[in-house]
């Protein structure tokens, strides 16, 4: 408990106790001019609305205690990801008491993430990136908050920048088509491939093996995924479910045994896709025995002639001219939808964790399905036009 001493007719003194980290008591005192402005200090000081001194750290200090313990709950990647956002951070408020940083301060930060050269990203950064900014400073400090280290969550009154939603723009079929046969002869041909007839996500298309492919039965099993370590301290650490690779070419990457929704997922193959699959194991297979020790062996589907796993960067780039590689995704999906396939049967081959997700991103492709609804109730009331 505080208590107030007046030391003459103009000064009034507020003493108090506090305890360091280790324990030790420290005597602290405030004086004040107004007798009001003393007991308004003592009752806060009271109620815990006043964060004492020992307690109060800097952004800095703050983020490099709480990173140590948080970053053991996220998978590689998450904390790659985050690493770089954290370094942001503190290269921002680095030197600013965290009981001191407000609202305005974290959307001023947010402005100037947005801006051109603002000496903390390459460049500007879109609103996807602040949401991720965001979400890394509302768990940084709600942890502050539940450690006693801030009185108050300033994030539960910062409004995040978000992008418009956009409808999705799919390529046009015959495009694709025509694009897939002038790749046959390309490296990354299979990988396209599979986006297009299996609609994997990138990260699972890279981590596809052989002996997730049951040839025999045309099943596909996405179990993996391979993805790149961009930044972050070499301590990165790895659950029991994530790997690091040591193939020639492919240093920093990493391979994790469940895919984004967290559970493998199977399906029967479209006939073609077989096909196409069937013919690169005997093209991969002769490669291996026209090279001999200089191939490199690895399990991986999608790899150069001398079984070099491909990178991310290099699918991504060989869709250039056409569309994104995901978009391939998205086509197979609405094609899927317009075909009247269960949404259901459709959001578990997607891998969406909940068909909430694929109601939410297919919902130009529903529209179809909406009006044929109408159509087919209207002919069952036998009304026509």
């Amino acid at each position: 408990m505080s208590r107030i001493e007046k030391r003459d007719a103009r000064t009034w003194i507020v003493h108090w106790d506090e305890y360091t980290p280790d324990g030790k008591r420290r005597q602290r005192s405030k004086s004040f001019s107004r007798a009001a402005d003393a007991k308004a200090y003592a009752l806060q000081l009271d109620n815990g609305e006043i964060l004492p001194e020992s307690q109060s750290r800097t952004m800095a200090q703050y983020a490099d205690a709480w990173w140590a313990l948080y970053r053991t709950k996220l998978e590689a990647s998450t904390m790659d990801s985050y690493y770089r956002i954290l370094t942001r951070i503190k290269a921002h408020f680095g030197a600013r008491p965290l009981d001191k940083i407000r609202p305005i301060d974290i959307d001023r930060f947010y402005a100037l993430l947005m801006s051109p050269n603002n000496g903390l990203s390459r460049c500007a950064l879109a609103p996807a990136s602040i949401e991720r900014h965001h979400a890394v400073l509302h768990v940084l400090f709600k942890y502050a908050l539940r450690d006693g280290v801030i009185k108050s969550n300033p994030m539960d009154r910062v409004e995040c920048p978000r992008e418009p939603e956009k409808e999705l723009t799919l390529p046009d079929l015959d495009d694709v088509k025509a694009f897939l046969i002038d790749s046959q002869k390309s490296p990354y041909y299979v990988g396209i491939c599979i986006a297009y007839y299996a609609a994997l996500r990138r990260s699972e298309i890279l981590g596809l093996k052989w002996s997730d492919i049951d040839m025999r039965t045309g099943r596909l099993h996405v179990r993996h995924v391979r993805q790149r370590l961009r930044s972050g301290p070499d301590e990165i650490q790895l659950n029991a479910y994530t790997h690091r690779i040591n193939l020639p070419g492919i240093e920093h990457w990493i391979e994790r045994d469940c895919t984004k929704s967290k559970h493998d997922r199977s399906f029967i193959m479209p006939r073609e896709l077989t096909t196409i699959l069937r013919n690169e194991r005997k093209r991969q297979a002769a490669n291996r025995l026209g090279m001999g020790s200089d191939y490199i062996i690895s399990d991986y589907v999608c790899v150069h002639d001398d079984g070099t796993p491909i990178s991310d960067n290099q699918l991504s780039k060989s869709m250039s001219g056409l569309c994104r590689l995901h978009d391939l995704r998205h086509l197979n999906l609405s094609y899927q939808i317009d075909a009247g396939l269960p949404i259901t049967e459709i959001s578990r081959r997607a891998g969406h964790t909940t068909i909430d997700t694929t109601l939410k991103v297919y919902a130009h492709a529903l529209k179809t399905q909406d009006a044929e609804s109408a159509e087919a109730i209207d002919a069952a009331f036998g009304i026509t036009k």
